[in-house]
């Protein structure tokens, strides 16, 4: 199923979601670039078919025993961009030890601040971006009056809570925005594979920036430089059984 001739973008995530859930073989991978997942940014004709690939990726992952064939297929096939992605952890993400939110709302309970995230003003919405419940999140994302500099205060916040990322992924309207995927990308705090995978999306001007951005994780800005570099086409000619180019560092020793 080609996700380009999807109108919905409910069924092209929920489509995608059902391929990914394959097992793992050179049509998955070719399934994949035709999405969009090639080794430079997707044209603008499947920008939504690679978006949803990567929501998928995220919300609804393979099943973890096909991380490691996915790793070692991406190497085979000399995609190291999506090496990082599949050998990277899954893990807890972020978490907040203690409430950004200020003491007036935080003593307000969560349904008394879900409803005014429903209905909220422009100067209730500066404070509620900080709230530490997804469900407010969730209604924030859903109100009419929120605008893209609000929903930038939340992809923004240090440390990015996993539960609060994934409130932001599964809205249908704002992960489509580019400059929210840009600042989820850009944020070192929010969840490796996350982050990662999300960089699959990046322009050629916001890889460079990611390459050399020194806050940024190792794997975004390996994937960055590989994909730069395959966008001009500078990566270098291989035989079919050579180690593809940009070498994977291996992964930090567990305590």
């Amino acid at each position: 199923m080609d996700l380009h001739h999807l109108n919905d973008p409910a069924l092209r995530l929920t489509t995608a979601a059902h391929h990914l859930a394959n097992e793992p073989d050179d049509e998955w991978f070719d399934w994949l670039e035709t999405q969009g997942l090639a080794m430079s940014a997707p044209p603008q004709h499947r920008r939504a078919s690679a978006l949803a690939v990567v929501r998928a990726l995220i919300l609804y992952p393979p099943p973890a025993a096909h991380w490691p064939v996915l790793f070692e297929a991406a190497l085979h096939r000399g995609r190291m961009d999506l090496a990082e992605v599949f050998r990277l952890p899954e893990g807890p993400g972020s978490t907040l030890q203690r409430p950004l939110l200020d003491r007036e709302l935080l003593e307000q309970g969560v349904g008394r601040r879900v409803a005014l995230a429903r209905r909220a003003p422009l100067n209730m919405m500066e404070r509620l971006v900080f709230d530490h419940e997804p469900r407010v999140i969730s209604a924030l994302l859903d109100s009419p009056r929120i605008r893209t500099q609000e929903v930038l205060r939340i992809t923004t916040r240090r440390p990015l809570p996993t539960d609060i990322a994934r409130e932001i992924l599964s809205s249908h309207k704002w992960s489509a925005e580019y400059p929210v995927l840009r600042s989820l990308a850009r944020n070192e705090t929010l969840l490796d594979r996350w982050g990662s995978a999300v960089t699959l999306l990046l322009s050629q001007h916001d890889l460079k920036a990611v390459a050399s951005d020194p806050k940024a994780t190792s794997a975004r800005r390996r994937i960055a430089r590989f994909r730069n570099l395959a966008s001009r086409g500078a990566l270098p000619v291989q035989a079919d059984d050579e180690i593809p180019v940009i070498k994977l560092d291996p992964l930090p020793a567990e305590d």
